[in-house]
């Protein structure tokens, strides 16, 4: 009994050491499948989530002021945004780099600040900027930024112009006719002052009293235009030129078109570079000569976006777009350029969240029966190239042979 007790003892002591090598192999195992678990994972990273946020901006830092390309990061409603490096940043009428909105702040903001973020010593409206952000959350619970649109604010003002101010560029909407101290001031934001000669109440350092030069208009695609997207202007009783100007038509600039000079009337009339001809008496008759703007006159209709701005005094809309409610023709003529503004601009991209691919274009044009023609920009990264490729017309769309007379250009 010995022998089998200490056989069975020794068994005992034999198999116990098995058993628990057996369990801790088995929990070794648990934890090395675990860590191969682990470990699949960690390189078979999920998909980026996207990421939508809007709200008002608290922070703004870029990474190194010096590097025009340079990312960094934006605090919007609380959650912090990477700006990644080389992002190209949409502002209403504008594009701009991170850095740049650094370098391009207006005159006041220390080097640190952008004049946009809530807590920004120069920003007096106590708010921030709204941003818009399309942007992918990734395993780490990064926000990594892919489209930024940023307005300083988004306020409007729409009514009928009651009064002009020639002497300094400005105008006023919503007051009592010809006063100039009632109605909401609004100047265009024009700072290479491609619509405008400004001056006097409400101008501080900037360019042609230009608040904020990131949020002016858009001096090549204008947005001071016309429901045909002609664009606008406003009279000047300052002295400008010389320039030179065909006046004649005849493609050559003759010795009579050189030095050439404009300064309009106390009444904004006799504006060579932006004549009341500009604005005939009839909708159905085009102007004069539609190589200069047409002026806006008191009792046109406009709807002015921008943002409100408090300079000496004096508080106004510092617009970046402004719509006049006026139809304005052009004629079909070599001389006379035609004008088209996108009032609606849709495209569908990937992934087609709603099970369509199309593209939607409302525009309307200065020409009564405009042929429209669309390119899209296409790019092949392997050689740095570009082709513009054709992708929507609508010539022949108006054919009874197709859709019908006005069904696509009406």
């Amino acid at each position: 009994m010995s022998y089998t007790t200490n056989e069975t003892v020794s068994c005992h002591h034999l198999r116990q050491p098995e058993y628990f090598t057996w369990r801790r192999m088995k929990s070794s195992g648990a934890l090395l499948l675990g860590m191969l678990v682990l470990t699949y994972h960690s390189s078979s990273l999920s998909a980026p989530v996207v990421n939508m946020v809007a709200g008002e901006v608290e922070r703004i830092t870029v990474d190194n002021p010096a590097d025009t390309w340079s990312g960094g990061t934006m605090v919007v409603g609380g959650q912090n945004i990477i700006i990644p490096r080389n992002l190209v940043m949409d502002l209403p009428a504008n594009r701009l780099t991170l850095q740049q909105l650094f370098t391009n702040r207006p005159e006041g903001c220390p080097a640190d600040e952008t004049g946009l973020a809530k807590g920004d010593s120069c920003n007096g409206s106590f708010t921030g900027a709204v941003a818009t952000i399309l942007a992918n959350r990734n395993d780490n619970g990064n926000v990594i930024a892919g489209d930024v649109f940023l307005d300083k604010a988004t306020e409007a003002v729409t009514g009928i112009i009651t009064y002009i101010n020639y002497d300094e560029g400005y105008f006023r909407v919503n007051g009592s006719d010809g006063d100039p101290a009632t109605g909401a001031m609004i100047r265009v934001n024009d700072p290479e002052g491609r619509h405008t000669h400004q001056t006097g109440l409400g101008c501080g350092g900037g360019a042609n009293c230009s608040a904020d030069s990131r949020y002016g208009v858009d001096p090549d695609n204008y947005t001071f235009t016309a429901s045909t997207g002609y664009p606008m202007c406003i009279p000047s009783t300052f002295l400008r030129g010389p320039f030179d100007f065909d006046e004649n038509h005849d493609f050559t600039i003759d010795p009579a078109e050189t030095g050439l000079v404009a300064v309009g009337t106390k009444n904004g009339a006799n504006d060579a570079l932006c004549p009341e001809t500009n604005r005939p008496n009839s909708a159905s008759e085009p102007v004069a000569d539609s190589r200069l703007f047409a002026p806006i006159q008191i009792g046109d209709h406009v709807n002015a976006e921008g943002n409100f701005e408090t300079i000496g005094g004096a508080t106004f809309l510092s617009a970046h777009t402004v719509h006049v409610s006026v139809n304005l023709a052009t004629l079909e003529v070599d001389y006379q350029p035609d004008y088209l503004v996108f009032d609606e601009v849709e495209w569908d991209v990937a992934g087609y969240q709603n099970e369509r691919a199309r593209v939607l274009m409302i525009g309307f044009t200065s020409l009564p029966d405009p042929g429209i023609e669309v390119f899209a920009m296409h790019s092949d990264p392997a050689t740095d190239s570009y082709q513009e490729l054709i992708m929507g017309t609508t010539r022949g769309c108006d054919s009874p042979l197709a859709a019908g007379l006005g069904s696509c250009t009406a």
